[in-house]
């Protein structure tokens, strides 16, 4: 069953992100604890800042030059869910509700607003920290929810 799920988060996603190649996916895969880098890089190359063969370095740098995070960030930290959310909340058309709007797209309102569409589990918190297969599964998730 492992691999049937493994297979398929594999082929959405090579669907959805163009990743770079199926060593990088599978990299995502077997984190225990996903990155800033494994998530700066899938936003960075479908915000099409940067082409499939960048660096996860190269993808946190772009995404500072063009605004959608506020500082450099080490790209081997760990990312916690309310991180991950705000930077996915950046390549999707959310239907957003006010705090989010007000809040300019907070990790806590990005977190909520993710949350509340279905794309994270009921059961996490933003505080958590995700795996490589839990970040596959909100970029799935997101995708097939907000998708264009």
């Amino acid at each position: 069953m492992k691999k049937i799920s493994v297979f398929l988060f594999t082929m959405l996603l090579g669907t959805f992100s163009f990743a770079k190649s199926a060593d990088y996916v599978t990299k995502i895969l077997e984190a225990k604890e996903a990155t800033y880098g494994q998530v700066g890089y899938l936003v960075a190359v479908c915000e099409n800042l940067v082409p499939d063969s960048a660096t996860e370095d190269e993808a946190i740098e772009e995404l500072f030059k063009s605004g959608q995070i506020s500082g450099i960030v080490n790209s081997s930290k760990i990312i916690r869910y309310d991180e991950a959310a705000t930077l996915f909340s950046k390549i999707w058309k959310i239907r957003k509700n006010l705090m989010y709007i007000i809040s300019n797209a907070s990790p806590r309102y990005s977190f909520k607003q993710l949350k509340a569409d279905g794309v994270i589990p009921k059961n996490v918190d933003p505080s958590d920290t995700p795996s490589g297969v839990d970040i596959l599964n909100l970029f799935t998730n997101g995708n097939l929810k907000y998708g264009e």
